[in-house]
């Protein structure tokens, strides 16, 4: 926790904080993936991913990428097509990597 958390916050307050954090870590993690594999400077983070110009190839590329970045998590050659946008990706993976009953620790419209 950063050092500026106030220590009277109670145990749901740290878990939404952690959320957050996380929810903002893979995010972050999945736009710079895709940045570096498109080579694109930026990319709208609700554009579909092959509207901006991922081919299959590149698909392939990033989709082995990501995994890597996210320790050897198993992604599916397919996430781009089932999870068109960096969003719906990142929401994909939050899912996967925190506990359900964390989930209504997350803001509402984070995952979808």
């Amino acid at each position: 926790l950063p050092s500026n958390f106030a220590p009277d916050k109670g145990p749901e307050q740290v878990r939404e904080y952690l959320m957050n954090n996380m929810q903002e870590k893979i995010l972050k993690t999945v736009t710079e993936t895709a940045v570096e594999v498109t080579g694109l400077d930026e990319l709208d983070i609700d554009s579909p991913l092959m509207d901006l110009g991922l081919e299959s190839m590149m698909a392939i590329e990033f989709t082995e990428a990501l995994s890597m970045r996210m320790g050897g998590m198993e992604i599916s050659d397919t996430i781009i097509f089932d999870h068109p946008t960096i969003r719906q990706i990142s929401s994909f993976i939050l899912k996967r990597v925190i506990p359900l009953r964390f989930i209504k620790y997350l803001p509402s419209g984070v995952i979808e």
